[in-house]
């Protein structure tokens, strides 16, 4: 597995703990330093809908890096 597959299913796995966390309404997930931040700027409901697009998101463009449809040099401005 070369590096950049490794680094797309990464990030696939971080959108799914995150969008699982936020859904399932885990105790270790709201209750850490930067959760406690989000959830008392946005309250917990907004911070769950946050969470669960932001995991949406992370897992989408990892998830259409890794079949080929988008490439992330060219997301980022980055040339290869």
């Amino acid at each position: 597995m070369d590096k950049q597959t490794f680094t797309q299913i990464f990030f696939m796995a971080v959108g799914l703990f995150s969008v699982l966390g936020a859904f399932f309404e885990w105790g270790f997930f709201f209750n850490s330093r930067k959760a406690k931040l989000v959830t008392k700027v946005l309250g917990r409901t907004g911070a769950k809908i946050f969470y669960i697009v932001i995991g949406i998101a992370l897992f989408t463009i990892a998830f259409l890096a890794f079949i080929n449809v988008i490439d992330i040099h060219l997301l980022l401005g980055r040339r290869h």
